[in-house]
Formats: structure tokens, C-alpha cells, sequence
């Protein structure tokens, strides 16, 4: 019986996302080698669409760096990088 995402906690998709994220191979191992029930990566694609991946600031890189802060073990460094793309219409 498949779990909702709202049965999953969220320390669990976090770790879920940050694994697949970083290397596909190495959550198939984990699944498969402790035998736990991570979700699905059909699931995980789910869960990244409802990230909003329009240009610009997002919401989500603004929360962490406030966690952060507010955590304030460590010194935040951050680094604003800006770049251009140019849209063309397509000319026949």
C-alpha cells in the first residue's frame, strides 16, 4: 500500500530528495540494502514539481538561508550570482 506524501515526515523526504538528489544509484542501494520504505522516485519527481523553478529568487533558497541564520552556530557567507539569457522568437 503506497504512503501519501502527508504520512511521509518531513526529515524523511528531506533526506529522500538531498539522497536521489546527489546520486540515484545510491538510493536504490539504501532501499534495496536496509530494505526501508523510501518513496518512490516516481514520487520524488512529484514532490520536485511543486517546486517553483520560475526564474528569479525562489521562496524555498530564501527560507534556508533565515533557518540559518536564525540556527546561528556558524558564520553565513552568501554570494548573489546573476546571469542573463537571451529569448529569441523562432524565425523562418
Amino acid at each position: 500500500m503506497p504512503i501519501s506524501k502527508e504520512k511521509y515526515p518531513p526529515e524523511l523526504r528531506r533526506f529522500a530528495l538531498t539522497l536521489n538528489f546527489y546520486s540515484a544509484k545510491a538510493y536504490d542501494y539504501v532501499t534495496q540494502t536496509f530494505q526501508c520504505n523510501l518513496p518512490h522516485p516516481t514520487t520524488l519527481r512529484k514532490w520536485y514539481k511543486s517546486i517553483n523553478g520560475s526564474p528569479g529568487f525562489t521562496s524555498e533558497a530564501f527560507a534556508a538561508l533565515k533557518e540559518n541564520a536564525k540556527e546561528g552556530k556558524t558564520k553565513i557567507n552568501c554570494a548573489l550570482m546573476v546571469d542573463e539569457m537571451v529569448i529569441k522568437n523562432h524565425v523562418e
